[in-house]
């Protein structure tokens, strides 16, 4: 058993807070894209997959946007919109869904997002994840 003093031990437990204090902004993306693509059917002739995505930020600096959307394979699948005069914080998080998609392909997500402020800033591409495939329908 290790006899270490108190006060030793609260350097070493100050010392590894401040590390992982300093070590999570360090490797965190601001946001960041994840997605996920599940079989629906088994049935040879019903190969259809749904492709689960989540928009997330970064935790130890959260954003919040005016806009948001969502595109599989370039196609816009969801369309956030916050209010400017109220608007909702930590609202990147709230960007979740699923769509339908092709078996046995490779699809790209992406997210774009309009800051808060300036109400004709334009879209900025913000998270993207390389292609995913999806599982073959046999």
């Amino acid at each position: 058993m290790s006899k270490k003093s108190a006060g030793a031990r609260a350097r070493q437990i100050t010392g590894i807070l401040a590390f992982c204090a300093a070590a999570a902004p360090a490797f965190a993306d601001p946001i960041s894209v994840t997605a996920t693509c599940h079989l629906r059917s088994l049935l040879p002739d019903q190969g259809q997959c749904d492709l689960v995505y989540q928009v997330s930020d970064s935790f130890a600096d959260p954003g919040s946007a005016r806009l948001g959307q969502v595109r599989v394979d370039g196609k816009l699948v969801a369309q956030f919109t916050n209010d400017t005069a109220h608007p909702v914080d930590f609202a990147i998080p709230l960007i979740s869904g699923s769509v339908t998609v092709a078996c046995g392909a490779n699809h790209t997500v992406a997210a774009r997002f309009a800051p808060l402020g300036d109400p004709a800033s334009a879209y900025v591409n913000a998270g993207q994840m390389p292609a995913i495939r999806c599982p073959t329908a046999q």
